[in-house]
């Protein structure tokens, strides 16, 4: 289980100091560049989020890694604070929640949608627009895919939730006659 707590204190410090300096868009894409390199790469990532391995040789490569992409410091000395406290296995929830708040600092709302298929381009267009629309601010939305849910949209803001799958629809049906408690009679020939 992930503490978000922790992933919170660590995004909103990293953010804080990208801030500082004038670099929270360079800090965010060196950050999506360094993911994908460790968390791409099983070679990289299990050594890396390892409590076995020795964290000299986690520093080590870390620091080959940071020379290799030329990375700010403020990256190198977060990726290394994260090897020091054992923390690397977050950088994925913490990278995201970063994102997030760059978003939000230039008042754009980040969205997570998920449909059953793949959206087309007019569609993700249309949903943009929509979201827009109805939150009367920019959005930057995170298309997935789930056949779980067989067919609609699940849009996710914040701690907010709307759920207009078929799946969910489902669900709430099936709450709602389980509550409702609904007793059906039959009725015999004897009734009649």
């Amino acid at each position: 289980m992930i503490n978000q707590n922790l992933v919170k204190n660590y995004a909103t410090a990293l953010f804080s100091l990208a801030k500082d300096v004038g670099a929270e868009n360079k800090v965010s894409e060196q950050l999506t560049i360094m993911s994908e390199a460790i968390f791409g790469n099983p070679a990289i990532k299990e050594p890396l989020c390892s409590p076995i391995v020795n964290n000299n040789l986690k520093i080590k490569t870390i620091e080959s890694v940071t020379k290799k992409f030329n990375l700010h410091n403020l990256v190198e000395d977060f990726l290394l604070l994260l090897i020091k406290n054992s923390r690397m296995a977050i950088l994925p929830f913490i990278i995201t929640l970063y994102h997030q708040f760059l978003e939000e600092s230039k008042n754009i709302k980040m969205i997570q949608v998920t449909s059953a298929k793949i959206l087309q381009n007019e569609e993700q267009d249309w949903v943009r627009n929509y979201l827009e629309e109805d939150l009367k601010q920019k959005v930057a939305i995170n298309f997935n895919n789930d056949e779980s849910i067989i067919g609609g949209l699940i849009i996710q803001y914040g701690s907010i939730v709307e759920d207009y799958s078929i799946a969910g629809t489902l669900e709430k049906i099936g709450k709602t006659l389980k509550n409702a408690n609904v007793n059906l009679v039959v009725q015999t020939g004897e009734n009649r």
